[in-house]
């Protein structure tokens, strides 16, 4: 990892984030007729009858996403912009902000406009209703015009938000994609507990702290340099009271089916098994009860 890059931490703000590509368009809240007065219980009838198609297209559910505290440091007291991303949820479908409202079971927008929900159900599994496996998950994601290949020379790309945990599972809260081959870079994950871990790929998980009943920023950077084709990657966790805890690590694009580049958040249950000296994948999982609020996420591209 290069010195450049830990310095590059440093500049990222405002200006970086007027360099965001396409026209910004600010996050609204979902409008009352986006919800339900209860939510479908897995299990039981007549969520256990909803086809693959009714799931690719939607499900709604309970608003639960107010205003809180996680929008209390000025950096991340602001609306987050939408005209850039997409979603996948359950059923194997993604979707962009505009359709969010079918989707309210497990996203959802504080009325501040700030704040984005992210909830998974206990008992929602990767099958559902004949679907393929795709696991149990709600993320947004960056779709943004040319980003869809390398990463460009002499760039850093960057993501930052402030998370609140309101309910801890074992799953992903954000992934570094590197194509739509599956090949991330490095994602952070949490356990049932609220332990926060960085992960990247084939390595070995480094705690960064608890964050039950805490609020936390996360900082995600990458950059390349040069005509090469190793890109550097930055993860930086901040948990309120904590002293920050910082991982890098480098990827290689020369052998990467799509070279697609996308940062990732919200609820990812994998199946993973995540301690602080192990990582191993097993078969996907039913999701526990999760609730995740994300705060100002913001992203862009500088050059360096």
């Amino acid at each position: 990892m290069t010195k450049t890059l830990a310095m590059g931490a440093m500049t990222l703000g405002v200006a970086a984030i007027l360099l965001m590509p396409g026209t910004e368009q600010p996050a609204k809240a979902l409008p009352s007729s986006c919800y339900l007065a209860a939510d479908y219980v897995v299990g039981q009838s007549p969520y256990d009858g909803f086809t693959a198609a009714q799931f690719a297209s939607g499900l709604k559910g309970t608003a639960w996403v107010t205003p809180t505290s996680v929008t209390d440091q000025a950096e991340f007291n602001q609306t987050f912009g939408t005209s850039n991303l997409r979603f996948h949820a359950l059923g194997g479908t993604s979707f962009d902000h505009s359709n969010a409202c079918n989707h309210s079971r497990w996203y959802d927008i504080s009325n501040d406009n700030k704040v984005q929900g992210f909830r998974l159900f206990e008992g929602e599994t990767s099958k559902i209703a004949g679907t393929s496996n795709i696991s149990a998950r709600i993320e947004a994601f960056t779709k943004i015009t040319g980003w869809d290949g390398i990463p460009d020379v002499n760039t850093r790309y960057f993501w930052k938000g402030r998370y609140q945990i309101a309910n801890p599972a074992q799953a992903a809260l954000f992934q570094l994609k590197q194509n739509s081959s599956n090949d991330w870079a490095v994602m952070l994950r949490m356990d049932a507990s609220a332990n926060i871990y960085i992960l990247p790929r084939g390595g070995t998980p480094v705690l960064a702290g608890n964050a039950q009943g805490k609020k936390f920023n996360l900082r995600v950077e990458e950059e390349r340099r040069g005509t090469t084709t190793i890109v550097d990657w930055r993860m930086t966790v901040e948990i309120d009271g904590q002293s920050p805890v910082t991982h890098t690590g480098a990827r290689d694009f020369s052998n990467a089916p799509t070279k697609v580049m996308q940062f990732r958040w919200g609820l990812y249950e994998d199946g993973a098994t995540v301690t602080s000296s192990s990582a191993t994948f097993g078969n996907k999982q039913p999701a526990k009860y999760a609730r995740v609020r994300v705060a100002g996420a913001r992203w862009g591209k500088v050059a360096l």
